[in-house]
């Protein structure tokens, strides 16, 4: 069966989110984040696999539907990500 995966999992607050598919492309995925609860329409171009979304600040939770209903809905709680340390630090290293 296709299906969907993300990256990072789970995802985190206030930062992008990698939505594969891999079943046949074009795709398009239905992603509603709580809070708002607004669902939002993603097309995955043919020949990709792949979508990035931006995940809002303060959402808890992830829906992920594939509106052809090829590939089971997938579901995530978002977490609180410790901020990524500024490039200027790991060039140091």
């Amino acid at each position: 069966m296709t299906s969907i995966t993300c990256i990072p999992d789970p995802p985190c607050a206030g930062r992008i989110v990698k939505l594969c598919y891999d079943g046949a492309t074009p795709a398009t995925l239905s992603v509603t984040f709580t809070p708002p609860g607004t669902a939002k329409s993603y097309t995955i171009p043919a020949g990709q696999t792949c979508v990035t979304v931006n995940v809002p600040t303060g959402a808890i939770t992830m829906i992920v539907e594939d509106l052809s209903g090829k590939a089971e809905d997938l579901a995530r709680p978002v977490v609180e990500c410790a901020p990524s340390e500024p490039a200027k630090e790991r060039r140091k290293r």
